[in-house]
């Protein structure tokens, strides 16, 4: 899906400019990191990655039986949840190039969750990761797995694909699935 379509209108929306700019007057940053913080800020002043970009942003839990998370994405505690184990490598290999959609991998994340995730990433962060030598995708990577702190109980990954669309999963890796069925009380 389109970070358009989150259920939270807040999700994704970072300040890449202002947390760009505070990082940059920051005392102390290494000449490496200020280049990297530079080249960033470059590659995003002709296009705001978060207006003119429309990543895929596909979303994960380690918790299975979080009952909000029923709530929240399982239609009402009515749907199935799928749990995969994939190698860590497994998205990166299967979507290094554009599939027929022109989809491909960017990154994935664990979400951090707190108010100025981001600029901590551009201050203390590892700015080669996901992607070494790609820092601009990887700030995509890292404006898309920053969430408010209210939302820590999902415990979520994310994947971030270059736009919205079907990811395909080999079955070889599904390891369970979990049906929350309602009955009634009367």
């Amino acid at each position: 899906p389109s970070p358009k379509t989150f259920n939270d209108p807040f999700d994704g929306q970072v300040q890449w400019a202002r947390s760009l700019q505070r990082a940059l007057a920051t005392q102390g940053l290494s000449s490496e990191r200020k280049e990297a913080l530079v080249k960033i800020l470059t590659q995003f002043e002709d296009r705001d990655p978060l207006k003119v970009l429309e990543p895929g942003v596909f979303c994960f839990t380690r918790d299975l039986q979080n009952a909000l998370m029923w709530a929240h994405y399982a239609r009402s505690h009515q749907g199935v949840c799928f749990y995969y184990s994939f190698p860590p490598t497994y998205f990166a290999k299967r979507y290094e190039t554009p599939n027929a959609e022109g989809l491909y991998f960017v990154g994935h994340d664990r979400v951090h969750y707190g108010d100025n995730a981001f600029l901590r990433w551009l201050l203390k962060g590892d700015l080669n990761k996901p992607c070494k030598g790609y820092v601009a995708e990887n700030a995509i990577v890292k404006m898309m797995t920053t969430k408010a702190q209210n939302w820590a109980y999902e415990e979520e990954w994310r994947i971030v694909t270059s736009k919205p669309g079907r990811l395909y999963f080999d079955p070889e890796y599904l390891e369970a699935i979990n049906v929350k069925i309602l009955i009634g009380k009367d």
